[in-house]
């Protein structure tokens, strides 16, 4: 885990007063996923020519890492994987947990390759359409996903299947469909801990859908059997900044990040702490969010290229680099936030031709919401065209009145 973050986390809770005295903590899940990483190891040294024991051990790491945000777990999983591509590169199960790598670094393409070469090897399993589905969807064909997921829906319907259509029904802009679908995979999970992560994503999507109070509650319930889920206190985080709850907010952000210390949490309890007057926290949160996604980017970690891009774009710092990276990121996961966000790096490089052109690619993806639109009105106030920006801005608060961007336009929209 990056020591900056560690020592952050440390620092910004004797100055809040908000620790309660206790250290970061990862929860009984945390221990689980080691115990199994240990047993997996155990049978990879028993074992050294089997490469199912290999994959196992891949997705224990990748289990933990996802849990601890700890990188160095990833590093392991791709040295278990290069020994054992020597011994079986097209085994099922090790084609398997090498999708589940590259998707966890954002390495789409790549995941792409092994889940064909998994479907070639097993046509019939459902994971290799699984993975198929989630590449093409991270790399903008929506299309090209929507059928892997047919064709998963036809081998199998349970909680994976569902939770992959409801993800889908939400980049072709069905909320309400996406929504029911989420309901469906709730009611068929047979683990608490992934039902209850199914409830925080139902909970954004709600969120989308403007409906807070309803997000609320669901998240409220999930914190109630699981006082520790960082994703759902970061959720609930978010809900209550649409809300203007800004110090209940940040109480949340501090007990997440105590949990699991992320740059992107620091990034957000940053801006809450600053409009709540506390600039020295709030400076703190900043620069080691910073740091550490500097860090994260000069290692390769393509997965926080956009949120880097996102950190100074918000700072009105560094435009060229902020750029530079939407650049990267767009080749990386070519979505609609990509392109909002590669369109607000060209408005801030005063390249008002190129932002233009590129929010409309945004706009006509049927996943453009309420943060899509309100960019959008953005440039085109910078060009000059007025109109043009209020009937974007009224589109944005059409879809969601409770989007904090458009809880700022409100002046300039009569009649709100």
């Amino acid at each position: 885990m990056n020591i900056h973050l560690l020592l952050c986390a440390a620092l910004v809770f004797l100055y809040r007063g908000s620790a309660q005295g206790h250290i970061p903590d990862l929860g009984q899940d945390l221990e689980t996923a080691s115990q199994q990483v240990r047993t997996c190891e155990l049978q990879v040294l028993r074992d050294a020519g089997n490469p199912a024991a290999r994959a196992r051990l891949i997705i224990a790491y990748l289990t933990r890492a996802r849990l601890a945000g700890d990188w160095s777990d990833v590093d392991q999983a791709e040295a278990v994987l290069a020994r054992a591509r020597a011994l079986a590169p097209e085994h099922p199960e090790l084609l398997w947990a090498e999708s589940n790598l590259c998707a966890y670094q954002h390495h789409f393409r790549a995941a792409w390759l092994a889940a064909k070469k998994l479907i070639r090897a097993c046509p019939v399993d459902p994971r290799g359409h699984c993975a198929a589905g989630d590449a093409l969807l991270e790399l903008g064909d929506i299309g090209g996903a929507a059928a892997h997921y047919a064709r998963l829906m036809q081998l199998s319907r349970d909680f994976d299947t569902l939770v992959r259509q409801a993800h889908l029904l939400q980049a072709q802009g069905h909320l309400d469909e996406a929504v029911s679908t989420l309901q469906q995979a709730i009611a068929a999970a047979d683990d608490p801990g992934r039902r209850n992560w199914a409830r925080v994503v139902l909970a954004s999507c709600e969120t989308a859908r403007g409906q807070l109070t309803l997000a609320e509650t669901i998240l409220r319930e999930v914190l109630q059997e699981r006082h520790n889920d960082d994703f759902a206190l970061k959720q609930l985080g978010q809900v209550l900044v649409a809300n203007g709850e800004d110090e209940g907010a940040a109480d949340l952000y501090a007990r997440a990040f105590s949990i699991r210390p992320d740059p992107v949490c620091a990034e957000a309890w940053a801006a809450v702490e600053r409009r709540l007057g506390h600039h020295t926290l709030a400076d703190t949160l900043d620069q080691v969010a910073e740091q550490a996604l500097r860090a994260y980017v000069a290692s390769g970690r393509v997965a926080y290229l956009r949120e880097l891009a996102t950190f100074y774009l918000r700072r009105d710092k560094h435009p060229e680099e902020a750029l530079r990276l939407a650049f990267q990121d767009l080749d990386v996961r070519r979505d609609t936030r990509g392109l909002e966000v590669l369109a607000w790096a060209y408005e801030q490089n005063r390249q008002h031709l190129q932002a233009w052109e590129t929010i409309q690619q945004a706009l006509v993806r049927p996943d453009a919401d309420a943060q899509t639109w309100c960019r959008a009105g953005q440039i085109a106030r910078e060009m000059g065209e007025e109109e043009t920006a209020r009937r974007y801005w009224a589109k944005a608060f059409q879809l969601n009145p409770n989007q904090p961007e458009v809880h700022q336009l409100r002046a300039l929209l009569p009649g709100t």
